[in-house]
């Protein structure tokens, strides 16, 4: 396994993976028993925030129509909030 490990590094296969030659972030700071649950619980509020959004761009939508001037500008409101959003949350969790 050790040969079949270092002969893909030396193909380059590990060369452009996320991350690569970036720090560690957080490896600096202070140790936190409880990290992991304050990552899930940042992680659960953003998701909810954008479940929010998205049923708010539903009523919208069914209230409006997509014809209104004021319903597009308001959808593409909540749209940009929902990127935003999904900017902060790892890539398997975006909705």
């Amino acid at each position: 396994m050790e040969r079949r490990i270092l002969g893909a590094m030396a193909e380059g296969a590990f060369d452009d993976l996320p991350g690569a030659g970036k720090p560690i972030p957080d490896l600096d700071g202070a140790y936190d028993p409880a990290w992991w649950a304050k990552k899930w619980v940042r992680r659960e509020r953003l998701i909810g925030l954008v479940r929010e959004l998205r049923d708010e761009e539903r009523r919208t939508r069914r209230r409006v129509g997509l014809g209104s001037e004021g319903a597009e500008e308001r959808l593409a409101e909540i749209r940009a909030e929902i990127d935003r959003l999904n900017e902060l949350l790892p890539r398997g969790d975006r909705l």
